[in-house]
């Protein structure tokens, strides 16, 4: 039987012998030419959405449900700067969901923004005058909250944000047996982290089944 990995929320990278799951009607959208144009010329939907090119390897599905693998049937899960972008219940659904489709000693990576890193940048800009006026409380609120610029878009910005001990304890409670922070392509498989992508604001975070 073929390994079955899941690259959730992968946005327009289609990694081969993955399952590339992504939100976005975009990917949908992207195989329709005639369509997309209209979409744009209409203005339902934006220059960058009509210009973006997305691998046909891509399946549009929403993650705030089920999976749809069976328990014990996925050999190893991949998800980089996506769960932020969910409510703080929904989130904790889909990693329950990630450890139950895991096989036993499988691996989950996670990488989301590090609450921790922004709050430490927001201090240290505030304490050494480097900047002044609001310009490093709007930036906290941005990367924190980015709806707080443009409720319109308000579904492209963060929902909930992670720092080191609340996935920590959250991969715990739903049982996960060993959940490590890891450095920027680094940790205990290989083709897992060599996925890393943004290892300046990232928390990476390795959780085995």
């Amino acid at each position: 039987m073929k390994e079955i990995k899941l690259n959730l929320g992968c946005g327009q990278t289609g990694y081969p012998d993955w399952v590339n799951i992504d939100n976005s009607w975009s990917a949908i959208i992207s195989r329709w030419p005639r369509i997309r144009r209209l979409l744009w010329k209409t203005g339902v939907i934006s220059k960058d959405s009509y210009e973006a090119v997305w691998p046909k390897n891509v399946e549009r599905r929403d993650l705030s449900g089920r999976l749809g693998y069976p328990e014990g049937s996925v050999s190893k899960i991949y998800s980089s700067h996506m769960l932020e972008h969910m409510e703080r219940s929904t989130g904790e659904n889909l990693l329950k969901e990630c450890f139950r489709v895991l096989k036993k000693g499988g691996t989950f990576r996670l990488v989301v923004p590090d609450l921790a890193y922004h709050c430490r940048r927001y201090l240290e800009k505030t304490a050494s005058g480097e900047s002044v006026g609001r310009e490093p409380h709007d930036e906290l609120l941005f990367n924190l909250y980015g709806a707080y610029f443009n409720k319109k878009r308000s579904g492209a910005f963060h929902s909930y944000m992670y720092d080191w001990p609340t996935l920590h304890e959250l991969f715990k409670q739903i049982g996960f047996s060993k959940v490590t922070r890891q450095n920027y392509r680094e940790g205990s498989d290989k083709e897992l982290f060599s996925l890393d992508s943004r290892p300046e604001d990232s928390l990476h975070v390795e959780a085995i089944k």
